[in-house]
């Protein structure tokens, strides 16, 4: 065998520089997979922390309770519900006039129409529906100073809904969100 085909059969047996570095090495593949990766990882984490502190419903950032500026009307909802799950709106009604035979709220027609208000308890002795809404009113009996009073609530579909409930002095305003 001659000297040159010698040579010729040693670097055919040795692995190219090439070759051996570049064989199953992509480095850009692998930094586009590693920031996919931790893309991935951060969705993950924050949606495990929206989950549990309420904001995609039923935990305690999902509840909350507004109260009218004289304090007389405090309304306790779900700020996020869920589509045909059940939920309720307490609502703490404190009549101006401590003697009150009746108690009357009136509620926006939003209850009705959109977050399926399926009952109230207690049940009104009078309801009077009007264009915008709805007037209920409950007798109050002797030496109550409050009523309360939870609507049942089953959302009919998805989406941002705002409730109004009035008394005759007090006014109260919130915004619920309905998921799918």
């Amino acid at each position: 065998m001659s000297r040159e085909n010698q040579a010729n059969e040693r670097r055919e047996n040795q692995p190219s520089e090439e070759r051996s570095l570049h064989a199953g090495d992509d480095r850009e593949f692998e930094d586009v997979w590693w920031r996919i990766e931790i893309g991935i990882w951060i969705f993950l984490v924050l949606l495990i922390g929206t989950a549990a502190t309420g904001l995609l419903g039923r935990g305690p950032l999902a509840k909350k309770k507004v109260s009218s500026l004289d304090g007389r009307l405090v309304v306790n909802y779900d700020r996020v519900s869920r589509f045909k799950t059940p939920s309720a709106t307490i609502v703490q009604i404190f009549p101006a006039n401590a003697n009150a035979d009746e108690v009357r709220l009136w509620v926006n027609d939003t209850m009705v129409k959109h977050l399926g208000l399926s009952n109230v308890v207690p049940q009104p002795d009078e309801a009077e529906p009007g264009p915008d809404g709805v007037t209920y009113t409950w007798k109050m009996g002797k030496g109550t100073n409050s009523l309360e009073v939870r609507f049942d609530l089953q959302p009919d579909q998805p989406g941002v809904f705002e409730e109004e409930f009035r008394t005759d002095t007090s006014q109260v305003k919130v915004r619920s969100v309905t998921l799918p």
